[in-house]
């Protein structure tokens, strides 16, 4: 908790950035030792799950703005609190890119709806995160990721943004893999997604079946010469490599002849 002037201060509710409660009369709880708890840790993957009104949203805020590059020099942030008197922690605030994506303001009442606010925040992320590409702090291979990985959303945004989307696989089920589907209207185009999300030694050959082709109509897939039917993609499926590195991602560029 901060210091005994902090009874004094506004007790807010509802309030979810770190910046906003920092730089206002409102009282506070320090819990910056959680990054310093969660930067030790070297975990890959933190799940929180906590209920509603936990504080989960500003633990994320702070998080952020510890780190990212877009608040370098903002120490005064921190002045005060635990993470701030180590110097080691000292030296790596604002100094790392990062990606915070919430969905929490997509608030819409159908599908469709939802989906195209969703995108408006993949959108309004790209935009906000494009500088990255002219300060210097990404390697030559790093930037050059990072333009084909925007590429690739130019080029398949229309399908994304206006086409059905399928889940195909089940995620309240075991399973090694997860897979998801976009196709166009007339079902003459298609983005299958899969991601590897669990090995297993020796296991079987997996398939992804495919959905809403047109079952009589014939497909390509990612511009090769091998055609398959709709009915084949659909019920037969797509073989995934399982000789991969954990969380390897493909996609699958499905056109009809």
């Amino acid at each position: 908790m901060e210091g005994s002037d902090s009874m004094a201060k506004t007790i807010a509710i509802g309030r979810q950035d770190f910046e906003r409660m920092r730089t206002r009369n409102v009282f506070y709880i320090d819990k910056t030792d959680f990054i310093r708890e969660w930067w030790e840790a070297e975990d890959e993957v933190t799940l929180i799950t906590r209920p509603r009104r936990f504080g989960k949203t500003l633990n994320m805020s702070m998080t952020e703005q510890f780190f990212s590059v877009d608040y370098a020099g903002r120490g005064d942030l921190f002045e005060g609190l635990s993470i701030w008197e180590d110097e080691k922690y000292r030296k790596l605030q604002g100094t790392y890119p990062v990606i915070s994506l919430s969905f929490a303001n997509v608030k819409e009442g159908t599908y469709e709806m939802t989906k195209q606010g969703i995108c408006r925040v993949l959108t309004d992320l790209y935009n906000k995160k494009y500088f990255l590409l002219k300060t210097g702090l990404l390697t030559e291979e790093e930037q050059e990721l990072c333009r084909e990985q925007s590429d690739l959303f130019r080029k398949y945004y229309p399908l994304i943004f206006r086409g059905d989307y399928y889940r195909l696989t089940n995620p309240f089920e075991p399973g090694n893999m997860t897979a998801w589907q976009h196709v166009s209207k007339d079902k003459t185009e298609s983005l299958l997604s899969v991601v590897v999300t669990n090995l297993t030694c020796n296991g079987p050959q997996e398939y992804i079946r495919a959905k809403g082709l047109l079952p009589d109509a014939l497909y390509t897939i990612n511009g090769g010469e091998t055609v398959y039917s709709g009915s084949a993609l659909m019920n037969a499926g797509l073989p995934i490599d399982r000789e991969v590195p954990e969380y390897t991602a493909f996609q699958f560029h499905i056109q009809k002849k």
